[in-house]
């Protein structure tokens, strides 16, 4: 919140992203040598990023280099970003999916093009903003959206992840309505990768093949 608003504003932010997609490919290819059972890892990209470099370039060098299997990784590309760019965005999607990439629609449900995009746009998966869970308890009309855009995007054979599950109560309810994945403080809260891999949390379902979500 602090320093990623003046790396935009500076037209520096792809230079962090190059960062994080080099260091989660390289986390990866250790994990793989020692044997380590790996998960999919998520990938947030900016608009900027398709401006001042080629996100799939740099992915598919960084796989090719460290040996990493691209179903390993899912890129996500915000509802917000699609909207801005439709055509760029709907060529950027079908080259990372021929490359072997799966393709997720990120803070999916709040923006006005939100059916659109999910329309418009052949996605592996979306997730459901946490905008949702925080309003779960006090609006009683979150649970039927939220309801409904699951089903809704199961037809269209589209996974879900919810975000924000915070409570017992949020990841009942999700459960019952039959969500894919679930991203929340009620299983971890955001964590360095070398405490990850040492948590109570990767031993509990990693190893049991259980983990929810990890991004």
């Amino acid at each position: 919140g602090i320093f990623v608003p003046i790396l935009e504003q500076a037209g520096k932010i792809e230079k962090l992203d190059r960062y994080v997609m080099t260091q989660v490919v390289k986390d990866l290819h250790e994990k793989l040598l020692d044997g380590s059972q790996v998960v999919p890892v998520s990938l947030n990209l900016s608009q900027m990023d398709f401006q001042l470099m080629s996100p799939l370039d740099e992915l598919n060098a960084l796989t090719m280099r460290y040996q990493v299997p691209r179903h390993l990784l899912h890129i996500e590309i915000t509802e917000r970003v699609v909207a801005k760019s439709r055509e760029q965005m709907e060529t950027a999607i079908n080259r990372f999916h021929e490359a072997g990439y799966d393709v997720w629609l990120d803070d999916f449900g709040t923006g006005m093009s939100s059916l659109s995009a999910l329309k418009d746009y052949k996605v592996d998966g979306v997730k459901l903003d946490m905008e949702f869970m925080r309003s779960f308890h006090e609006n009683a009309r979150s649970s039927i959206i939220i309801r409904a855009l699951i089903e809704m995007s199961h037809s269209m054979g589209t996974e879900v992840v919810v975000e924000g599950v915070e409570s017992r109560e949020q990841l009942t309810f999700v459960r019952l309505c039959g969500v894919n994945y679930i991203q929340g403080f009620y299983y971890a809260s955001p964590m360095p990768w070398e405490e990850l891999i040492k948590s109570t949390f990767w031993t509990n379902y990693v190893h049991m093949d259980q983990l929810p979500y990890y991004q």
